[in-house]
């Protein structure tokens, strides 16, 4: 094998070029799952108005609120940007799809910067661990398209990428260890899984009523792929390929079974970063097309200077997992506040899935009434309505406000300030929020009063599904909130 053909087979010039173009499929779902709730979420009529936000920013920090909500929803006012923002977005990702060279560099940067915004403003809407992991992807894939015409520098941000995806799958499973959680030490996790997700699915359903060796031995599985499998990820080819395989698998289980938004899509697409050119222009034959000549090797020297935005990268990069690994003090303060001062930016981010298992599904049923005695059920869309409903498949969209009610069930109203302000509007009759919801009870009417109700929900049993026709049972556990009308909401002069 000549030196031409041996740097060809270590070279993963070809996955960097499947990462560019999925990257911004990804990006064009977010977007479009943003777009057609974007209103009743931050609409000035909506749960949580981006405008009322920024401006209580600006009136507490002043200039420094810039920095804190990035974006450029500070030139927008008006809830026509809400659409017209994703709209832009989806065209910059088509762009940066199509593009080559500095164009698609600046396609995806835009993208990047849309999505920033929209997360600036979403707050307990945008808080999942996937809307970081696209941010912190998009940036590198900025710094991978900007680099793309060098060999070497090719190299720095590609190992980026896998530091993103060793970082994301091995806090995984340390949070589930330093958590203390007994359902993970104990092997059991994965029996409660797939009823008390936020939103299960078919397959979830029939899962869930494995036998419980079978989710002992996927839960020990999990642990050792997630604890032990990312150190391959800096192995050699061989080593690579194992890890790669096995996450994407693990990736495909998790889709298959519930439903997380574009989570698994992307990290799909960063596993495909292990996988050297050799591998995937034999086993898909479609990437043989993308294959071309290799840049250019460069100089020392010249990588080195090409590749400080890298290395600035990875300084920011690595900080956070510290913080994970419970090792945040060993850090120099200067350096924890540089990280604090980068925070923002929403792109060098510390993860960890389900550090504790979620034992029991609880679900919150939001009632109106135009008497105080017939209450009549707001039903969300992905959300269970009857008990003969089965499980819905919601992913690659995420509906945030399914999402947020299904967090708002594990604690109290108290800790979650956004659901007065959604009972508020409903009791204004805003139709911008009654729009996120599948059904309204009132026709475009205010109700009167509006309260919430919490249930607890179970699966039901095979032979119960056969002769009943019902997916789920449920038992009402309490008044999650009293019932309120608008006169709760003024203020006394």
């Amino acid at each position: 094998m000549n030196d031409d053909e041996s740097s060809r087979k270590q070279s993963f010039f070809v996955a960097s070029g499947l990462f560019l173009i999925g990257l911004p499929f990804i990006y064009i779902i977010a977007f479009a799952s943003f777009a057609v709730q974007a209103e009743g979420l931050f609409g000035a009529e909506g749960i949580l108005p981006f405008r009322g936000y920024l401006d209580s920013l600006r009136e507490i920090y002043g200039s420094k609120s810039y920095w804190l909500a990035p974006g450029v929803f500070w030139l927008l006012d008006s809830d026509r940007s809400l659409i017209l923002l994703p709209i832009v977005g989806v065209l910059c990702s088509l762009f940066a799809i199509f593009a080559r060279g500095r164009k698609r560099t600046i396609g995806l940067g835009l993208s990047w910067l849309f999505y920033l915004s929209i997360v600036s403003i979403g707050r307990d809407f945008f808080a999942f661990q996937w809307d970081s992991l696209l941010l912190e992807a998009g940036l590198i894939a900025v710094l991978l398209s900007s680099h793309a015409n060098g060999r070497d520098s090719l190299f720095w941000p590609q190992l980026l990428l896998r530091f993103l995806l060793f970082k994301l799958m091995f806090s995984s499973g340390v949070v589930k260890m330093l958590s203390g959680d007994l359902t993970w030490r104990s092997f059991t996790a994965l029996e409660y899984h797939y009823l008390s997700q936020p939103l299960p699915n078919v397959v979830s359903y029939y899962v869930s009523h494995m036998p419980a060796w079978f989710h002992r031995l996927c839960t020990a599985s999990v642990l050792a792929i997630e604890l032990l499998l990312p150190f391959f990820i800096f192995g050699n080819h061989y080593c690579k390929r194992i890890a790669a395989v096995i996450f994407i698998l693990l990736q495909i289980a998790i889709h298959v079974t519930g439903n997380f938004a574009f989570f698994n899509m992307l990290t799909i697409l960063l596993c495909l970063l292990l996988l050297d050119d050799e591998i995937l222009s034999r086993y898909v034959a479609p990437v043989r097309s993308l294959i071309r000549e290799l840049p250019p090797k460069e100089g020392r020297l010249q990588t080195v200077l090409r590749n400080y935005d890298s290395f600035i990268f990875l300084f920011f990069s690595v900080i956070p997992l510290f913080s994970t690994l419970h090792l945040g003090k060993t850090v120099p303060e200067a350096f924890r506040d540089a990280s604090a001062w980068a925070s923002p930016l929403r792109s060098f981010n510390s993860y960890g899935l389900f550090a504790v298992m979620t034992t029991k599904r609880f679900e919150l049923e939001i009632e109106g009434s135009m008497d105080g005695r017939q209450w009549l059920a707001y039903q969300l869309p992905y959300k269970v309505a009857e008990l003969e409903d089965a499980p819905p498949l919601v992913a690659p969209h995420q509906p945030r406000l399914d999402w947020q009610m299904w967090f708002a069930s594990l604690g109290s109203i108290q800790q979650n300030h956004w659901l007065v302000s959604l009972t508020r509007q409903l009791l204004e009759g805003s139709h911008s929020v009654a729009s996120l919801f599948a059904h309204d009870p009132f026709a475009g009417k205010a109700p009167k009063y509006i309260r919430i109700v919490r249930y607890e929900y179970f699966f039901t049993k095979h032979f119960q599904k056969k002769t009943e026709g019902i997916w789920w049972k449920r038992r009402i556990t309490d008044l999650y909130l009293e019932p309120l009308t608008l006169m709760n909401f003024e203020t006394p002069e």
